[in-house]
């Protein structure tokens, strides 16, 4: 009747991870760390993808970005590229930078900055840290 409760159980929609990688094994396995908490839904781009800022039909709740040796920092439009994501939190995965490096880094506004190789249990701590939770 009209009392009954309502056991249907809605999936929670899964929080969107841009990850940005031209690192194989490094894509595997954080795509995989991040599929098994069963929150989350990656969406792995090439490390050069991230220049075009965010996918139209999406808007991340995070975005992890492996710099590698940090190439990237170098490029022309890298920090107006950042703006164009707004307030989501940047994750930023990178082998020893130079101070140069570093600035263009601290300009990009990173949330926060991981040392590859990389720690697994450190980047889900860092990733639910920074995960506001406001989809």
């Amino acid at each position: 009747g009209m009392n009954a409760i309502n056991t249907k159980v809605t999936p929670t929609k899964r929080k969107q991870v841009a990850l940005f990688s031209s690192d194989p094994n490094f894509k595997r396995d954080v795509a995989t760390r991040l599929d098994a908490l069963a929150i989350y839904d990656v969406r792995v781009s090439e490390t050069d993808d991230f220049l075009k800022g965010p996918p139209a039909d999406t808007r991340p709740g995070i975005v992890i970005l492996d710099l590698g040796g940090g190439d990237l920092l170098g490029k022309p439009g890298i920090v107006e590229a950042r703006a164009l994501w707004a307030t989501v939190p940047l994750i930023a995965v990178s082998d020893e930078l130079t101070s140069e490096q570093t600035r263009v880094l601290v300009r990009m506004n990173a949330s926060d900055w991981l040392h590859k190789p990389l720690d697994g249990k450190e980047l889900l701590n860092a990733v639910t840290f920074h995960d506001t939770g406001n989809q």
